[in-house]
């Protein structure tokens, strides 16, 4: 029998990785890593690695958890 791995959507997921989050709100990825240095999105910091908090991705898009 074959297991299928089921992956949690991004609204799922604690953080997502910038790529993600610039599919999520249709920006380039350019423009997510800029948003982030200048503070209009809050990142996470990860060893080198950063990630968005889901929580800050759906308060911008005006979802509530």
């Amino acid at each position: 029998m074959e297991t299928t791995e089921v992956r949690p959507t991004w609204r799922e997921r604690g953080a997502i990785k910038p790529r993600e989050a610039a599919t999520v709100l249709d920006l380039s990825l350019a423009e997510v890593y800029r948003m982030a240095a200048d503070g209009r999105l809050p990142v996470v910091r990860v060893g080198r690695a950063i990630r968005v908090p889901v929580v800050e991705l759906r308060r911008m898009l005006g979802e509530t958890a």
